[in-house]
């Protein structure tokens, strides 16, 4: 078992973003050349709302840091609202119940309805159902919320369910990667890796967030991270269901049969998960520098061109 290891450097990102980019590239011949020609303009997210149907907010980074809501946000939420703009909420969330996400949000001063929440661990049950995995015994990388929210049958399938010092019997056919909240140095780490010393298991991840920016301002290593390390060390394959990939996607615009894909604005604070996965949903992509890539804004077209990823807009916030 080890320590949570850290970001010093976007090229440690490079591999997990190849490996997104390759998956969704085989799916759509076309989203190299969609990827790489984004303009990305420079402008007021105040003046670019007006052109949109749909827009859909990551939260992190995008609506809030931590406990606190990023400037102005609240306020261009409610515009879009008094627009009749149709609005989401879509976050690789899968360690929080969902009422827990709306109502931190809430608390902040955004005036949500649930149905407007959609999270990366609403869509596991969905993926299961039309996959191989279905009615087979898994273990969990993740929290307690992401057991009891978003596992399929937890108390007859999850082999190591969180906070329970007992490993069910039972061979695993896949693993679920929730978050890795209480995964480094504990527990769940020696169960998974004493599994995969005996061989591959497909892995699920709900939440492929690489990295996020931590109340300090940090890079923070997250679930998409350590399924790359499992992926490198124990030859995994990845079987993406959040951003960038489409279940968490297709789940949140069940509503929305009849609207056309560049009337949707994807916005987010993500190259890696935001702009490829709203790109390879045929989005109009913003990316906001109020998240994980504002710490030096004036390297974001270099960092764009490292990634190969470029968005339509860029925005210093919403709130802007």
């Amino acid at each position: 078992m080890h320590e949570k290891p850290t970001i010093t450097h976007s090229s440690q990102l490079i591999k997990s973003v190849e490996q997104y980019r390759q998956k969704l590239c085989s799916l759509n011949g076309k989203l190299g050349k969609v990827l790489t020609s984004g303009s990305m303009e420079r402008i007021d997210f105040s003046k670019l709302v007006d052109r949109f149907e749909l827009i859909i907010f990551d939260a992190y980074g995008v609506l809030n840091r931590g406990s606190a809501a990023v400037p102005g946000a609240v306020a261009a939420v409610n515009r879009c609202r008094q627009k009749g703009i149709d609005l989401l909420i879509v976050s690789n969330n899968a360690s929080e119940k969902p009422e827990m996400v709306l109502e931190k949000l809430r608390r902040l001063g955004f005036l949500l309805d649930a149905k407007e929440i959609i999270t990366s661990g609403m869509a596991v049950k969905p993926y299961l159902k039309n996959s191989p995995y279905q009615d087979q015994p898994y273990l969990l990388i993740g929290t307690p919320d992401s057991a009891s929210s978003y596992c399929a049958e937890p108390e007859r399938l999850l082999l190591n369910p969180p906070g329970s010092s007992m490993l069910k019997a039972g061979t695993p056919a896949y693993i679920l990667i929730c978050s890795n909240r209480d995964y480094y140095g504990r527990e769940q780490e020696q169960v998974v890796e004493s599994w995969l010393k005996k061989g591959p298991l497909p892995l699920l991840l709900a939440n492929p967030d690489i990295v996020v920016q931590d109340s300090s301002g940090e890079q923070v290593v997250v679930a998409g991270f350590t399924a790359q390390e499992l992926a490198d060390n124990y030859f995994c394959p990845i079987e993406g269901i959040g951003k960038p990939f489409s279940s968490v996607y297709e789940l949140a615009l069940k509503g929305f049969s009849g609207v056309d894909p560049k009337e949707v604005l994807m916005v987010g604070d993500s190259l890696t998960t935001d702009i490829l996965g709203g790109a390879a949903m045929g989005f109009t992509t913003c990316l906001t520098l109020s998240g994980i890539h504002g710490k030096e804004p004036e390297t974001i077209e270099a960092q764009c061109m490292e990634l190969a990823i470029r968005p339509d807009y860029i925005v210093t916030s919403i709130g802007s």
